[in-house]
């Protein structure tokens, strides 16, 4: 006689420990290696575990010519682009970083949101995993600009590969003198760090992932202030 209540592992006919192997992530861009592609053109060309291949496919040009050209043509050229966020609200990032670059308090922290709660998307679950060493000179590049030297990338719980592709490239860039206290013999300093989150969707809002990094329940924050203005700080009032 069958159980009244059977093994979770008998629904599916599978052990619970037991897991589908993931696809690769090449599965979920089905352009991928199309010359014509500009943000994912690395996907299924350069190995994603391997710094050196990275560098072979164009990686670090950018933050070599960031250091070239200073954190204001970085800005303005940033500006000039009509880049802008992705997360819906469409804001200059131009704008933003130059807010965030002029203000005189200090220190200046970075913030990646890679919690990506909305269902159905996975965009950021597709850079992290194949192409990781892309945010990594991403965010030093954006942290240059805005004068910050500490980054933490929040990054969704239910990414386990997303995850372990990060943590690899940062060690590998740590390693390698692209991350840590004199970043290609430039003499800045920037670093980063990843916050895993616990699957909450408020954390998708940027104050609520503020208060997740620092510790504190994940609720939205009153503004003002705005973000760049205060963010991440060691006390609150």
């Amino acid at each position: 006689m069958r159980p009244r209540h059977p093994h979770r592992g008998d629904r599916g006919g599978h052990h619970p420990r037991e897991r589908t192997p993931e696809p690769a992530p090449t599965a979920a861009v089905p352009q991928s290696g199309d010359p014509a592609l500009t943000l994912l053109h690395r996907i299924a060309t350069a190995d994603p575990t391997d710094l050196d291949d990275y560098r072979a496919h164009g990686g670090y040009t950018a933050l070599r010519r960031a250091f070239d050209i200073g954190p204001a043509a970085v800005i303005r050229e940033v500006t000039d682009a009509g880049l802008v966020g992705r997360g819906g609200a469409a804001f200059p990032t131009g704008r933003k970083w130059q807010a965030t670059a002029s203000q005189p308090d200090h220190p200046h922290y970075l913030v990646c949101n890679a919690d990506e709660s909305e269902p159905g998307t996975f965009k950021d679950r597709v850079l992290m995993e194949g192409d990781p060493f892309a945010l990594v000179e991403a965010m030093t590049i954006a942290a240059y600009a805005t004068g910050a030297h500490h980054g933490y990338l929040y990054l969704r719980g239910e990414y386990p590969r997303a995850t372990a592709h990060m943590e690899h490239a940062i060690t590998q860039a740590r390693s390698r003198g692209l991350l840590g206290d004199d970043i290609l013999g430039q003499g800045y300093a920037f670093d980063l760090e990843i916050r895993r989150g616990a699957g909450a969707y408020i954390c998708g809002e940027e104050t609520a992932l503020f208060n997740s990094i620092e510790g504190y329940r994940g609720e939205p924050r009153t503004k003002p202030p705005s973000p760049w203005r205060r963010a991440c700080s060691a006390s609150r009032p």
